[in-house]
């Protein structure tokens, strides 16, 4: 099992070091500010050859956006993490950054590491010609932070709520949990479910609301201001703590009653294929699920060989393109919901809900890991395809080992 604290040492281990690649990413590492960049040193495995100094850059935790991917580029990679001096370079001591047609020089190869498919990433690799290593990361880092729960017994079900739903950050690319609350208590339904957003005031409401630069649309607003707004206050779930780590699952609150689990993943305005370790939690724990992501991110994960829940609900919703019908298609299948026998329904779920769970903890390891395998050789196949060989990579990555290695 791979270690969360230690995943992207152990990569740099398997991938990286035998190939003369060095490492770069952001401490802290859930950052993505040019700033925080630096490099990954592991314990002094770190490649300092002149002669061939390609990068691998980590940025696996959060989606990308343009600005900060730009900044990298420019004040990062290529002024402060490459082993020149101004006079190599012929440049004069006054010459703060080296032109980049020097840099390229030296640069054979800029790998970027990430967990996100979309046309923003494509434009940005094309920009600076970086090679596109995808893997899913947080399949790996879900696999550590629950593994326990592959042990979990579903015994003595006692189910006496619709749904649960646990919201924490509630303003700017999350500010649609805010819609979702909104109409929640709108068809009212809130009581039916578990509901934690321990952020939510009237304050934080009004701020997010009349932003400027807010990404909901005029009749969110409204329909914030009229049903959450006065009744906005911290909703906080008994005998927990759910106000820091989106990966903590609290286990008792299952076991007292919620059958759906409401996902509200970290992306949901932008076009891109993107889950984090949330889409886990109802799998490990052998709940049914609803996903609140940008469109497509259902069929995503199904691509991965899990299953949903199309024949309790319409999941049309994954394909609707307008933020606002999305939420309201979501919330009208929870309503229609409403006074169904639910561990009748949860029985019916069974074979499905056994299979996502099995699967997570078998097979879906091994996807994950050859799927990262061939990514990576596809970036060194790529980069030596127009190459001759005086310049190419040879990639002395010992495949079969680090295979055996990811999966033991």
């Amino acid at each position: 099992m791979i270690s969360s604290n230690r995943f992207y040492e152990f990569f740099h281990e398997l991938f990286c070091y035998p190939n003369n690649l060095n490492s770069y990413g952001f401490i802290p590492s859930y950052t993505t500010k040019a700033q925080n960049i630096s490099d990954l040193t592991f314990d002094g495995r770190f490649n300092f050859n002149i002669d061939n100094c390609g990068k691998v850059f980590w940025w696996c935790e959060e989606p990308f956006n343009e600005v900060d991917f730009d900044n990298m580029h420019y004040f990062a990679l290529h002024s402060n993490m490459h082993p020149w001096t101004n006079e190599m370079h012929g440049l004069g001591t006054s010459s703060m950054v080296p032109r980049i047609r020097d840099i390229a020089v030296l640069t054979n190869i800029c790998i970027v590491a990430n967990s996100e498919k979309s046309k923003l990433k494509n434009l940005l690799m094309k920009k600076y010609q970086y090679y596109d290593w995808y893997f899913f990361y947080h399949g790996f880092i879900a696999l550590d932070w629950f593994r326990d729960y592959k042990y979990l017994k579903s015994t003595d079900i006692k189910i006496s709520k619709l749904f649960i739903c646990l919201n924490h950050l509630l303003t700017e690319n999350r500010s649609y949990r805010l819609t979702l609350l909104s109409k929640l208590f709108q068809h009212n339904i809130i009581n039916k479910g578990i509901v934690s957003a321990p952020l939510l005031d009237q304050t934080l409401v009004k701020t997010e609301v009349f932003n400027p630069n807010t990404k909901l649309s005029k009749s969110s607003k409204l329909n914030i201001m009229k049903n959450l707004y006065p009744v906005a206050k911290p909703l906080i779930l008994d005998h927990s703590n759910l106000t820091t780590a989106s990966a903590s699952i609290v286990n008792n609150l299952y076991s007292l009653g919620s059958l759906w689990n409401i996902v509200t993943e970290t992306i949901f305005y932008q076009d891109k294929l993107h889950l984090t370790e949330k889409i886990f939690k109802p799998i490990v724990l052998r709940r049914p699920f609803i996903l609140i992501g940008a469109p497509g991110n259902l069929q995503y994960l199904k691509e991965y060989g899990f299953k949903t829940f199309d024949k309790w609900i319409d999941e049309s919703y994954d394909s609707e393109q307008d933020p606002d019908l999305r939420i309201e298609k979501i919330v009208l299948e929870l309503k229609k919901l409403e006074g169904k026998n639910l561990l009748e329904m949860y029985n019916e779920m069974l074979p499905i809900l056994e299979h996502n769970h099995n699967h997570f903890f078998g097979k879906f390891k091994e996807i994950i890991t050859d799927e990262a395998i061939i990514n990576f050789q596809k970036c060194i196949h790529l980069y030596n395809k127009d190459l001759s060989e005086r310049f190419q990579i040879q990639d002395l990555t010992p495949y079969k080992d680090v295979r055996v290695r990811i999966l033991d």
